[in-house]
């Protein structure tokens, strides 16, 4: 039996395409689950991924996709654990609710090749991206850009995927038991409320600790587990993904403002963290949004 780790998204509460970069030692290794779909391309590494009870091997140039909710991991080779490149792997992962996006556009006669394939799909998909370099390159594509951009890239993607038969192959799994740990989920709802609820304050670790019953040390080895980030990480990224959403609503009121709107101390601060999550200033994302806003009105 199996004990699965839940892994939270908090980047999909204002985004309904999430794009994760990584470039890592190896492989986050850890059996986990989550209520987005994932599309991950491997560009760099080698190793297993178990998606359900199937294992398969990934190289570069490989891609799945994973059903929401399915327990799944990738393991890099057993050299990249000890070795010494912090550069070793490099994969792609698209994260998507295809629930709340399907919920909107299911009647949408474009999207019945979507719908077909991922209605009658089990656990996931083996994206066959041999002689299809549209596919990364889509991919590539995706994560360089956001906002409305970012989706109109990724149902093209989506499209390609489920309308060529020989581009995806079907993942099945029978009995794979796993062990999901109640108490544990409890706990982290718990944490995961708290903080957004309060990202506007100042919280520091020790009173997040507390929430969880645990003490500083233990909570940071708990949050990384769950989370692959620290939590000031996961903290500030809650507070630029609602800073994003007062820029690009109607009553945005500055830069500054938004800024100690949501919980920074200063505009340097926030300055600075908003390009780390978003890699944009927050002046060339405002930019970039109203173009994208201005293409489509005219």
């Amino acid at each position: 039996m199996l004990k699965i780790i839940t892994f939270s998204l908090p980047s999909s509460l204002n985004n309904s395409v999430v794009v994760e970069e990584d470039i890592a030692p190896y492989m986050f290794s850890h059996l986990h689950k989550h209520e987005e779909m994932q599309i991950t391309l491997i560009l760099r590494g080698e190793g297993t991924v178990l998606i359900g009870d199937k294992p398969f091997d990934y190289a570069p140039s490989t891609a799945f996709l994973v059903k929401g909710d399915v327990p799944h991991v990738f393991k890099s080779r057993q050299e990249y654990l000890y070795g010494d490149n912090p550069n070793a792997i490099h994969a792609i992962h698209i994260y998507f609710n295809y629930k709340r996006i399907i919920g909107h556009l299911k009647h949408l006669p474009e999207f019945t090749n979507i719908r077909m394939v991922m209605d009658r799909m089990d656990n996931g998909l083996l994206i066959n991206i041999e002689n299809q370099p549209f596919i990364p390159e889509k991919i590539r594509a995706i994560q360089q850009t956001v906002g409305v951009d970012r989706f109109i890239k990724f149902v093209s993607l989506l499209n390609y995927i489920c309308e060529r038969p020989g581009v995806h192959h079907h993942i099945v799994f029978s009995n794979f038991s796993v062990r999901y740990d109640i108490q544990e989920g409890a706990k982290w709802n718990k944490v995961y409320r708290y903080v957004l609820a309060h990202y506007t304050d100042s919280i520091s670790l020790r009173d997040i600790a507390e929430i969880a019953n645990l003490t500083p040390q233990a909570f940071c080895k708990y949050f990384k587990k769950r989370t692959r980030k620290t939590f000031s990480s996961f903290l500030n990224e809650i507070r630029i993904k609602e800073a994003i959403s007062q820029m690009t609503g109607e009553d945005f009121l500055g830069i500054s403002q938004t800024a100690y709107s949501t919980g920074f101390k200063s505009a340097v601060h926030f300055n600075r963290t908003f390009k780390k999550v978003t890699g944009s200033s927050p002046t060339g994302y405002l930019r970039h949004h109203q173009a994208i806003q201005r293409r489509f009105v005219e």
